[in-house]
C-alpha cells in the first residue's frame, strides 16, 4: 500500500493596469473607487454630483481594488493499493481541493476615466451651412447620468472545486 499526502498553496494575485485605469463601484457609500493617484485621469465630463470617484486609499482598499484571498491551501492525498501482491491489479484512490485561477477582475478603462460625449444635433435647415457645436450650452457640462462600473465583493473567495 502506498500513500501519498501532500499541502498546496495558491495565490492568484489582483489585478493591475499600468495606467491605472481600474475602476469599480461601491455600493457600501455610493463612490466610484480608483487605484490612487488615477483622479487626475477622470474624464472632465464625469457628473461627479451623480456620483462622487474617490481613491483606493481613502476607504481603505489596495491599488488593485479588491483584497486577494490568501487561504487557499489545497490539501492532497493518493492511495494505491495492491491486494493481490502482484503487478496486475492495483486500487487507486485520490483526493484533492483545486481553486479556480480566475480573479474577480474591477471594470478596466470605463467609466469614470471614458464618457460619452452628449449627442448634439445641428437643426438648421439644409441648405444653410452652420458649423457644428461640438458642445451645445444645454450640455457643456456633460451628461447628467452615467453608468456605473461593476460592483465586486471587496473580500472575495477563489472558487474551488473537491475532486
Amino acid at each position: 500500500m502506498t500513500l501519498d499526502v501532500g499541502l498546496r498553496y495558491e495565490y492568484d494575485g489582483t489585478w493591475s493596469t499600468g495606467n491605472g485605469l481600474l475602476s469599480m463601484f461601491d455600493p457600501s457609500n455610493g463612490d466610484i473607487v480608483v487605484p490612487n493617484g488615477s483622479l487626475a485621469k477622470v474624464s472632465s465630463l464625469m457628473p461627479t454630483a451623480y456620483v462622487p470617484v474617490v481613491t483606493a486609499g481613502s476607504v481603505g482598499l489596495p491599488n488593485s481594488l479588491i483584497n486577494g484571498d490568501k487561504g487557499n491551501f489545497a490539501p492532497r492525498f493518493g492511495i494505491a493499493w495492491r491486494p493481490f501482491g502482484g503487478d496486475k491489479t492495483v486500487f487507486r484512490g485520490g483526493y484533492g481541493i483545486f481553486f479556480s485561477s480566475l480573479a474577480a477582475q474591477p471594470s478596466v478603462s470605463g467609466v469614470p476615466f471614458a464618457i460619452s460625449v452628449p449627442t448634439y444635433t445641428n437643426t438648421k435647415p439644409a441648405p444653410t451651412i452652420v458649423l457644428p457645436q461640438v458642445f451645445p450650452a444645454a450640455a457643456a457640462s456633460g451628461p447628467s447620468t452615467v453608468s456605473l462600473p461593476s460592483a465586486i465583493n471587496l473580500n472575495i473567495k477563489t472558487p474551488y472545486s473537491e475532486q
